[in-house]
């Protein structure tokens, strides 16, 4: 994941960013006893600084939101749902990725 600047290449930093709200939709609609299928339907990052740390995403959500999305999941069958990712270098943000994670459940 090093470039020739000793820092986090960009693929990597997005593929990562990406996934840990990939990560957060699964486990959130495992934890609602719902199974889906889950995309990246958008997705937007902004690299703000060099990354040279272990690279480590965060993602959160909060209950209200889960409950508003896994309850229009249930009577659509599908939901879009728009999350934000961060990776911090040196205690400040350095990667903000938004993402639009369309779930459709399986039948």
């Amino acid at each position: 994941n090093v470039n020739v600047h000793g820092t986090a290449f960009a693929g990597s930093l997005y593929a990562i960013a990406a996934l840990s709200g990939w990560g957060l939709v699964h486990l959130e609609l495992g934890a609602a006893g719902l199974d889906g299928s889950i995309v990246i339907a958008e997705g937007q990052i902004a690299y703000q600084r060099p990354v040279q740390e272990d690279i480590v995403a965060r993602c959160a959500t909060d209950a209200a939101e889960v409950a508003e999305i896994t309850e229009r999941l249930r009577c659509d069958g599908r939901v879009r749902w728009a999350l934000t990712s961060r990776i911090e270098a040196a205690g400040r943000e350095a990667v903000r990725f938004e993402g639009v994670y369309a779930v459709k459940l399986r039948a």
